[in-house]
């Protein structure tokens, strides 16, 4: 099998997998909602994959002892992950604490995916080449220079 193949082989499998895990969100109900919260563009209701449940139980252990740093983790994010922030479809690749995630948003709904490990680099170029790829990774002595690594003030609110 050729370099070639295997790299096709690997979209078309990065793509089934993005399209499986939409098809996924749309037929979510809204009360397996891992985290709702009330914004002032209306109640965000957040869902995860089984193998993302830690990860939102970590965020909702935030939210509810610290209250106003979520809500500034969250807006860094948005910021950080611009084609997640509209009221208009959108979906991010997001690496954080050493695992990838892919997250998609429909309205006030968004849904968090793992991504397996052997799709991690044709998801990583896919989200890289539309621009909506987060390396969430610590960055030290700004080093952080590629527009895909997490910016300060997000690196500052995950610290603290």
């Amino acid at each position: 099998m050729s370099l070639k193949s295997i790299r096709s082989a690997s979209a078309f499998a990065a793509a089934d997998f993005i399209s499986g895990c939409a098809d996924n969100f749309l037929h979510l109900n809204s009360e397996g909602a891992a985290l709702a919260y009330a914004t002032r563009r209306g109640l965000i209701r957040v869902y995860a994959c089984a193998e993302s449940d830690y990860l939102l139980c970590y965020f909702r252990s935030i939210y509810e002892q610290d209250p106003a740093r979520f809500f500034r983790l969250s807006r860094e994010y948005i910021r950080a992950q611009k084609r997640l922030g509209s009221g208009s479809p959108g979906w991010a690749i997001t690496r954080f604490a050493g695992q990838l995630f892919l997250s998609l948003r429909w309205a006030n709904d968004i849904s968090v995916y793992k991504v397996p490990l052997q799709l991690r680099e044709s998801i990583i170029a896919r989200g890289l080449s539309q621009r909506c790829y987060l390396d969430c990774s610590f960055v030290a002595n700004g080093l952080g220079v590629a527009d895909y690594h997490m910016p300060q003030e997000l690196a500052a609110e995950l610290a603290g």
